[in-house]
């Protein structure tokens, strides 16, 4: 890609159940240690705006609980010329004639690399035009102040200027109008992007252009305008007691607005019907008081609900978090009050928050749910199916592992090909070793994982390698060993 340009069509899939979650990560120079994350954006990898410095491996890992898989991918970002320079560095040199003039070495940071050419202006001539820093920036549209609602985007703001070499474009952002707290506001280039503005985005925006020979600045400011989200009084009281003859008041009544609000008063006579104050929950009430609901996968439930005292009335929104961090809380359906768990899965489990909202304020509660299944899948690990071993020698460590929600008992049993007998090994951790085989250990091994929704198993088949003696002749039918043996 081209420095400066946008790409979006990178996207990252894998099969796995339950469904993996995707990440991309980044590393500029090519070790594996040093791999980052690279923002959280799922399967899609989002190059917006490229600089040479996003030039690097770009890794897509796929992983849930089971295990993970990566991808690279390379990202060569090409650029041309900014800035060219030469050693010594010096603009203008004397020689005495007949005598010899550098070496003088022209370099330029370029991807593909540059192409070198010199040329040569006899005295007399017309002269290349001279290196200079910027003399003034142009910002466009051509306005000192932007007015903008909250929640409004834009992206028509730019900046230029005249420079040799060409300048490199900054733009800096200071809320409170002081020329020492400006900060860097993004890697955006020459144009300004105002993506969802809020309030505490207004302040004054400062374009700055730079090149090796000077730099000039130019500030436009931006009028964030919002309505008023909370009014309130001073003194707070909803209820007050005057004596007739008395005075009433005074009570200031304020409001966070821009431009400024205008404020009306209503009196409403005693006998009338009394308007109900204006005020945001108190508190949010889930039923059935619970702070843990479980439930067997594949059960559904609909009778929990979330309800608040507001006025005017709240909006009710649930939202989902699996993994327990207040950052991560993402809308769970439009479902209203009602909060409808249907054939649910095992990664439904998690943190359940009711948010109870007004334009006076909000309140939230959680609820965690539980969600109990049973060994889908019992697995070895190492995953052999059948294994020989020698007589005497030793057996595993074999390892068995299953999924289950509350956690699983585990126990062996062996099916001895000998005499037909099943022997039970309660080992605890799930953890099979035999140091010394004998071949009446000869036989099936299963292992069975249980819990108190149910049950599962996985079996590995243990043959014994008998060894004979050089004198001895056994019927190999009778040993029930595996049919080969040695001479001593």
């Amino acid at each position: 890609m081209e420095e400066g340009e946008n790409f979006d069509q990178i996207s990252c899939s894998a099969q796995c159940n339950p469904v993996c979650v995707i990440q991309w990560k980044f590393n500029g120079d090519g070790t594996d240690s040093k791999f980052e994350d690279f923002g959280n954006q799922r399967n899609r990898l989002l190059l917006q705006y490229v600089t040479r410095d996003m030039a690097g491996t770009y890794r897509c890992v796929a992983h849930n609980k089971y295990g993970s898989k990566k991808k690279d991918v390379s990202l060569n970002v090409q650029y041309g010329p900014n800035v060219v320079s030469t050693s010594p560095t010096n603009q203008s040199m004397i020689a005495q004639e007949g005598q010899s003039f550098g070496p003088i070495l022209c370099t330029a940071e370029c991807n593909p690399g540059c192409e070198y050419k010199w040329r040569f202006i006899p005295m007399g001539d017309k002269i290349a035009p001279p290196f200079n820093g910027p003399n003034a920036v142009d910002v466009r549209p051509k306005k000192q102040m932007f007015v903008m609602k909250e929640g409004e985007s834009f992206d028509k703001i730019s900046c230029s200027a005249q420079c040799n070499p060409e300048c490199v474009i900054q733009w800096k952002f200071n809320s409170n109008g002081t020329n020492s707290t400006f900060e860097d506001f993004g890697n955006q280039g020459n144009r300004l992007l105002l993506d969802n503005v809020t309030r505490d985005m207004a302040g004054t925006y400062r374009c700055v252009a730079q090149n090796k020979y000077g730099s000039t600045k130019k500030d436009v400011s931006l009028n964030v305008q919002y309505g008023p989200n909370v009014v309130s009084t001073s003194p707070t009281n909803q209820s007050m007691i005057a004596q007739e003859g008395q005075s009433f008041g005074p009570i200031l009544c304020t409001a966070e607005c821009n431009p400024g609000c205008e404020y009306k008063w209503r009196f409403i006579p005693m006998g009338d019907k009394i308007a109900p104050p204006f005020n945001g929950p108190n508190a949010v009430d889930v039923r059935p008081k619970k702070q843990m609901f479980v439930m067997k996968e594949g059960a559904s439930f609909d009778q929990i609900s979330c309800s608040a005292q507001c006025n005017p009335e709240c909006v009710i929104q649930w939202k989902f978090n699996s993994n327990g961090t207040n950052a991560t809380f993402e809308d769970f359906g439009s479902q209203g009050n009602i909060l409808l768990l249907d054939n649910v899965t095992r990664d439904m489990a998690g943190t359940y928050r009711c948010v109870a909202q007004n334009k006076y304020g909000s309140k939230k509660k959680d609820v965690s749910l539980n969600v109990q299944y049973g060994p889908n899948l019992v697995s070895l690990s190492p995953t052999y199916q059948s294994v020989s071993v020698q007589e005497g020698q030793s057996f595993g460590p074999i390892i068995c592992e299953a999924e289950c929600n509350p956690h699983c008992e585990f126990n062996w049993t062996l099916k001895n090909t000998v005499d037909d007998a099943s022997l039970y090994f309660n080992i605890p951790n799930n953890y099979l070793h035999i140091v010394y085989v004998t071949r009446n250990m000869a036989g099936i091994y299963r292992c069975v994982a249980k819990n108190q929704i149910s049950f599962n198993d996985v079996q590995i088949s243990l043959n014994i390698l008998c060894e004979y003696d050089y004198f001895l002749l056994i019927i190999l039918q009778m040993s029930k060993c595996k049919t080969e043996y040695f001479l001593l």
